[in-house]
Formats: C-alpha cells, structure tokens, sequence
C-alpha cells in the first residue's frame, strides 16, 4: 500500500489526469488530496467532478485547502472580494449553466 498526496490542483483536470496516469494508483494505494481544487484554472467543476470519481475507484482522503474555504466563505456568507482576487472568478464561471445562471451543487 502507497500513500499518494495530491495538492494545488487549482481548476486543472487535465494536470489532474495526467498525474493520476502518471502514477498509476493501484487498488490497495490511498490517494490523499491535499485541499486548493479550484479556482485560478479554467475548470474546477470538472476537477471536482473528477475528484469524485476518483473517490469511488479508490480510497481517497479530501482535505480542504484555503482556496476551498474561501470558496465556502462566498457560498455561506456572501464573502466575494477575497476569494475574486485569488481566483475565485474562475470557479464561478466554471459553475455557470447554458442560461449562465450560477450552478454550483451544495
């Protein structure tokens, strides 16, 4: 059994694939994701959609980064300015539906 940590995703699901190729987790291995999977990159919807994924393939571990709480700063309280600045804008585009209403699943 291997402990593999993943961090610093950051809305990248193509880097995310491409490591998990890379490293080939087999299924006794714990995968540990280290929190930062969104914002900056283009599509953080699809990495947490991977993610979930991953986590019914394997034993997967989730910590929540900075970049996730203050994701859950604007969801909870409405705390837009911080998380704009460190990529939040990203993230909520990557959640906007075809009538780009905001749709990010709670």
């Amino acid at each position: 059994m291997s402990l593999i940590a993943i961090g610093d995703i950051h809305g990248c699901p193509k880097s995310l694939d491409a490591l998990i190729e890379a490293v080939q987790p087999g299924a006794d291995d714990q995968l540990i994701f280290v929190g930062d999977y969104v914002d900056r990159g283009p599509d953080s919807r699809g990495v947490i959609t991977r993610l979930l994924k991953l986590k019914s393939e394997f034993n997967s571990v989730f910590l929540r980064g900075n970049h996730e709480a203050l994701m859950l700063g604007y969801i909870d309280e409405g705390e837009y300015d911080v998380w704009a600045m460190n990529g939040g804008v990203a993230t909520l585009n990557s959640y906007l539906d075809a009538e780009r209403n905001l749709a990010i699943p709670m």
